[in-house]
């Protein structure tokens, strides 16, 4: 991928220990733009205010590291080094 294809945020602790990325894009599929090929436990889809998200995680009842979904043409992940609750979702998803 290069700039144009895709944007991308990041945002990390004041240590630089744990950081969480948001990537948008129209080109990339949410797989592609995800790039996270480890193979969870947990492949879930929930319905976060009307978008079906697919969130990826250990199993372990920590939470989730991945969270993908599509919305008007684009296609949208948050990828986390820290796990990130359902609830912690809803509150990022819009």
């Amino acid at each position: 991928m290069n700039e144009s294809e895709m944007a991308q945020l990041m945002y990390s602790s004041a240590d630089g220990s744990e950081r969480m990325l948001y990537r948008i894009s129209e080109k990339f599929s949410t797989e592609l733009l995800n790039g996270d090929y480890t193979k969870y436990a947990i492949n879930k889809k929930f319905i976060i205010r009307g978008h079906a998200v697919l969130v990826k995680g250990n199993g372990d009842g920590q939470g989730y590291f991945t969270a993908e979904w599509s919305v008007g043409g684009l296609n949208l992940c948050i990828l986390s080094d820290v796990p990130l609750t359902e609830e912690d979702l809803k509150r990022m998803i819009n």
